[in-house]
């Protein structure tokens, strides 16, 4: 799958939880700026990893909590 694509469909899923993706709002803070629990944000990248067919080990999972962090492995794995 191409990297631009890869992007799309990524934006296209943090667009659906209501996260925004430009500006200085990709570094927010998923739990505290954005005040969502563990269950949500794993769910997120649980969707991510479907939806652009890759896998990231749960001990790098536990330390993202920004949506460029998680772009960022996604698109490196």
């Amino acid at each position: 799958m191409h990297v631009i694509s890869q992007l799309r469909q990524a934006i296209r899923i943090f667009s659906q939880y209501g996260i925004p993706l430009h500006g200085d709002k990709k570094y927010l803070n998923l739990y505290r700026d954005h005040r969502m629990d563990d269950v949500y944000v794993n769910g997120l990248i649980y969707e991510l990893e479907l939806k652009l067919q890759k896998e990231l080990p749960e001990e790098q999972v536990a330390h993202l909590d920004s949506p460029i962090k998680i772009v960022r492995q996604l698109l490196s794995a």
